[in-house]
């Protein structure tokens, strides 16, 4: 078989060479070390989180957040990625709208609270998000100055109110 190439014919099935199927074979071993792996973290993760189940309770009864929903809408597109950032280093999931997307009432999703940058935004944008707020009794915080510190000081407004 030797010299034949990968792949030879014999008595009508295809079969590998010698050192193609050595080569196969350790990929196969590797692949179930990585499985193993892979299923020995996920163990892992799954006690620690149980484990921290009860400490999710302890910090909601102290009025900690681990995570909201924010719906940012304002401010300035250069600055969309820092807002997301900031959002996130605080543990929360942050959407951003600089301008007004195509059919803004059905993107929006199920915010846990509004932050409306005034000054940089639509009227349009605007009663979209306060019909929203007031029909699913979402708060809202304005804010006519659409820098971060004004953004770290309205996502502690939301935080304080959520509680």
């Amino acid at each position: 078989m030797a010299g034949q190439g990968i792949l030879s014919k014999m008595k009508g099935s295809l079969f590998l060479s010698p050192e193609i199927s050595g080569w196969v074979n350790k990929k196969r071993q590797k692949t179930k070390n990585n499985a193993n792996m892979i299923l020995k973290i996920i163990i892992n993760y799954s006690i620690v989180r149980a484990g921290s189940l009860n400490d999710d309770a302890k910090d909601k009864e102290k009025g900690v957040w681990d995570s909201m929903s924010i719906l940012l809408i304002g401010g300035l597109d250069r600055m969309e990625k820092d807002y997301i950032h900031i959002g996130s280093k605080r543990g929360h999931n942050v959407k951003v709208y600089t301008q007004l997307p195509t059919r803004f009432e059905k993107v929006m999703g199920e915010p846990d609270g509004i932050v409306l940058f005034t000054g940089s935004v639509s009227h349009a944008m605007v009663e979209v998000a306060l019909m929203l707020a007031k029909n699913r009794n979402i708060p809202i915080i304005r804010s006519h100055s659409s820098s971060l510190k004004a953004l770290e000081r309205e996502l502690s407004k939301l935080e304080e109110c959520a509680c």
